[in-house]
């Protein structure tokens, strides 16, 4: 009868539940089988194959102009509204796809925070990756863009768009294809996102596309102005919290991002400690396989000096007060002085064999070597000869000063412990057990939470003690290799620089660990300069790669 709304029959009325359930398992199975037998062998063709990226990268920039558009359509919309005037056809639809676009990065962007999946290729953020780091797999609300590979916001955004438009204007619908085709190509070709984060991205987009035209479009007809400004407010809201979402997720994601890469020149072989002269913002870098001492202009990013003829240098430390720059000399056991600005040679202190680490105590002009098989020399730095010693039961490796209660914590890894020296009575007071983990090389005291920590080898380990009696507080797991350990003060952080070609950061509180960073292979001591804000890393040469010197500013 006319005017009368006809049933709907019971095998039509979940028709659209089934069909969408349907195409969620064939796309889950799609998603399995890609990671499955995929997802890797497409991501090493791309490495391999793929020279040069600049087409594929320009392929997937197709949705960066939508937020843009999104934001006129609602102005546009709005002014309607205002002005008490109905919508075009061509509004209704434009409300849609922006609408869609916006539903679709909120659903995407919890997604990605609930898989925490890695990426093919390092290029965000130094995110760690297949490629770079082989690392491959979900991390479950790990948080950060470093771990937000699935699923593809970029092409799921672009399928949300294009399927408004595909049940809105059907007559172009080979163009939609082309489109989504495009920025799928883009995304694979630069080795942004695997294969199953695209098809995941797909029926995403498709999804709310689907649901949006059904809603915003069928049904405009039906929607009075009030309904109209109620969407048009509630898409506005959504906007903001995308845009607070996605500011959310890059500032949860603590990281180092690369800001310059300074040329060492013809230096070859192992790269060891570094130091700094904060005023001159100079950095002097123990180039021990070169058995050269390079001096890095921070501030012009370039190579200011070479000081020559060394015999593998492994620790240099510089004396604000007297200008003078130390080097460690392993291979003779000599500790020479160079004074400043133009560090010509100012004498030599012979300590024995294997000089190695250097630190120093700038007030009260103090420079301590640690040398030989076992023994901590005391420099006066005004006098520049050597004032005391501690010996200890086997060769120094990492140690540090605690100026305030003038106490120095060294790593002792040949006899299994952690050594506290008085440098005042030049004896050692305690030596702590490090349990059922070896080779001991880093450490840092971190006075704030009163310990000390000192990263292990064999495993891979970062131990926590007790900074008054040296109980162990907690081991963490970390990257291999590592070599240098520093306290990042402001940020409540903790870096660990290895040889296994990554950087570990943690949470100088809770020790969990809250990133790795991808660096190069055998790219193990570094420099934290709070004064800067910036860790140095020492990146030595392999194969055509030249040896640098990587500036790396925490973030956020």
């Amino acid at each position: 009868m006319e005017g009368q709304t006809q049933p709907i029959p019971p095998q039509q009325r979940y028709a659209r539940l089934r069909n969408w359930c349907f195409g969620l398992a064939i796309t889950a199975a799609g998603v399995i089988a890609s990671y499955l037998w995929l997802d890797q062998p497409i991501a090493f063709f791309v490495h391999r194959n793929v020279t040069d990226k600049t087409i594929f990268i320009w392929l997937q920039r197709l949705p960066v102009a939508f937020p843009l558009l999104s934001f006129f359509v609602f102005a546009w919309c709005g002014l309607w509204t205002l002005m008490d005037r109905a919508f075009s056809r061509l509004q209704s639809v434009g409300l849609a796809c922006s609408i869609s676009f916006i539903a679709t990065n909120l659903i995407t962007n919890q997604l990605k925070y609930a898989f925490g999946r890695t990426w093919p290729d390092t290029w965000i953020e130094a995110n760690p990756s297949l490629i770079q780091n082989g690392v491959f797999g979900f991390n479950p609300f790990h948080g950060g863009l470093a771990f937000a590979s699935f699923p593809s916001g970029h092409l799921a955004g672009v399928c949300a768009v294009m399927a408004v438009l595909w049940w809105s204007y059907t007559h172009l619908r080979p163009i939609y294809i082309a489109c989504v085709a495009t920025v799928a190509i883009g995304l694979i070709g630069a080795n942004y996102h695997f294969l199953s984060d695209i098809l995941s991205a797909i029926f995403i987009g498709v999804s709310a596309g689907y649901v949006t035209t059904k809603i915003a479009v069928a049904r405009a007809s039906d929607c009075g102005m009030f309904r109209v400004v109620l969407l048009s407010a509630a898409s506005a809201i959504g906007l903001v919290i995308a845009l607070l979402g996605g500011a959310w997720a890059q500032s949860s994601g603590a990281t180092l991002r690369t800001e310059a890469k300074i040329p060492l020149g013809d230096v070859r072989g192992r790269i060891d400690h570094m130091a700094v002269d904060i005023d001159r913002r100079r950095l002097f870098v123990a180039e021990l396989g070169n058995n050269t001492v390079g001096i890095v202009d921070v501030g012009q990013g370039k190579m200011l000096q070479v000081v020559s003829d060394q015999k593998e240098p492994q620790g240099v430390g510089y004396l604000k007060s007297t200008d003078t720059l130390y080097v460690a000399n392993g291979g003779d056991g000599s500790l020479r002085l160079f004074q400043g600005p133009n560090y010509t040679a100012n004498g030599r202190i012979d300590l024995g064999s294997d000089a190695d680490n250097v630190r120093v105590d700038q007030s009260n002009q103090h420079v301590v070597v640690g040398y030989g098989d076992g023994t901590l020399a005391v420099i006066d730095g005004a006098k520049r000869n050597k004032m005391g010693e501690i010996r200890l039961p086997a060769h120094p490796e990492g140690f540090q000063l605690d100026p305030s209660t003038g106490r120095v914590y060294v790593n002792i890894p040949n006899a299994r412990g952690i050594a506290v020296g008085d440098l005042l009575s030049g004896k050692v007071i305690a030596i702590w057990p490090i349990g059922g983990a070896s080779a001991n090389f880093p450490m840092a005291v971190d006075s704030d939470s009163n310990h000390v920590l000192a990263v292990f080898r064999n495993p891979p380990k970062l131990g926590v003690f007790a900074k008054d009696e040296g109980s162990i507080v907690r081991m963490i797991d970390t990257c291999g290799d590592a070599d240098d350990l520093f306290i990042d003060a402001k940020r409540h952080r903790v870096y660990v620089s290895c040889g296994a070609g990554a950087i570990d950061i943690f949470d100088a509180r809770s020790y969990e660990r809250l990133s790795r960073i991808p660096t190069a292979s055998g790219a193990r001591t570094s420099l934290f300069v709070p004064e800067f804000d910036r860790l140095f890393l020492a990146v030595r040469a392999v194969g055509g790669n030249p040896a640098e010197i990587w500036v790396l500013r925490p973030e956020p």
